[in-house]
């Protein structure tokens, strides 16, 4: 039996702030029913505004097609939800933005499996004979109260140390759930915020995780298949120690960490603006500056939404059906960077990968 899933990582969907549209996300949506996939998946960043966007979680959630999809936390998942001057109770944020990461029934990191007020926004799920392990890579360590906090913002508290984290309890968490699939016979996919590979930007607990990956491999092999991540805005995969890893790009945004003067956009380069009520009505559409979103004339944009069709095989075989594209008008980062960079992440390129099960 074969497993086969779209994803994508950081579509960054907040209409004040970035370019990205809910056109970009239907376009993958209807990717996706075309390539009769069994789930959706977003690897993180998601939405930046989940307390004034219903729009997107509508979309998503409540999808045309009736697609089971699943998210994961991004760092940017709790930005402005943390920040709204709605004058909402911030006592636990991760309660309006935990329950909108998935359209089905999942087990939850909690004692009891139930998603209860939030506050634990990790979780597994079972799909064609797979098991799918959503882990949330934004917890850091603070030292005075010897705890792992979840940050409730884009970056760590300042008083705390190793961001992009998963802390003790997940990372037993994750051991157990690997290591149930193992005695089971049940391959896993592991998808996160910040990668685990050692070959990239990394989590903090990138060895642990890779420590428990071997551990559970060697109970049965080929129990753990792919690790898939985000977060970094670029496109990189590679295999170790029989495991792929995954580093899918953005959606729309090329880079969002180019330095730049934001002068590479003018009035002429566009893309469909839609402005939406309070309950997420659409009210409507124009062709609007790049420079319009505040963050949009900065960085550097694809001409159409990057996703990735996943399908793995029971003998071991993963194929990716990448995407290719280029940046929106033609329009590239200075020859320096794109020669070092930017040439090397233009979508997502097809692969075929045999791990060894």
């Amino acid at each position: 039996m074969s497993l086969k899933f779209l994803l994508f990582a950081d579509l960054h969907y907040q209409p004040a702030a970035y370019a990205s549209t809910l056109g970009n996300l239907e376009t993958m949506l209807d990717r996706a029913a075309e390539n009769r996939v069994d789930f959706v998946m977003h690897a993180g960043d998601f939405c930046n505004d989940y307390a004034t966007c219903p729009q997107a979680t509508k979309a998503y959630l409540q999808n045309k097609y009736g697609l089971p999809v699943y998210g994961v936390y991004g760092n940017h998942e709790l930005e402005w939800v943390t920040h709204d001057r709605q004058g909402l109770d911030h006592s636990n944020p991760m309660e309006r933005v935990s329950p909108y990461l998935t359209n089905r029934e999942v087990v939850w990191g909690t004692a009891d499996g139930k998603i209860g007020n939030g506050s634990i926004g990790y979780y597994y799920f079972e799909a064609q004979g797979y098991r799918v392990v959503c882990v949330d890579t934004n917890y850091s360590y603070n030292e005075e109260r010897d705890e792992w906090m979840h940050n409730m913002d884009y970056f760590r508290p300042p008083e705390n140390v190793h961001g992009d984290a998963l802390g003790t309890r997940q990372l037993h968490w994750l051991e157990e759930v690997l290591t149930d699939a193992a005695h089971k016979g049940i391959p896993c996919i592991v998808v996160g915020h910040a990668g685990f590979c050692e070959h990239w930007n990394k989590s903090y607990d990138h060895t642990a995780v890779r420590e428990i990956y071997a551990r559970v491999n060697a109970i049965k092999k080929g129990t753990v298949r792919m690790s898939i991540n985000g977060h970094y805005h670029t496109q990189r995969m590679a295999v170790c120690d029989n495991v792929l890893f995954w580093d899918a790009n953005a959606v729309i945004h090329a880079n969002m960490y180019i330095s730049t003067d934001g002068d590479h956009y003018t009035e002429e380069h566009t893309f469909e603006y839609v402005e939406y009520d309070a309950e997420g009505n659409a009210v409507k559409s124009y062709q609007a500056p790049y420079s319009k979103p505040y963050r949009g004339r900065f960085g550097y944009h694809f001409s159409e939404p990057v996703s990735v069709i996943v399908t793995l095989e029971d003998d071991g075989r993963i194929h990716i059906e990448g995407k290719q594209v280029d940046f929106a008008y033609g329009i590239r980062p200075e020859p320096k960077y794109w020669e070092e960079v930017a040439g090397k992440m233009l979508g997502a390129p097809d692969a075929d990968v045999k791990l060894d099960v």
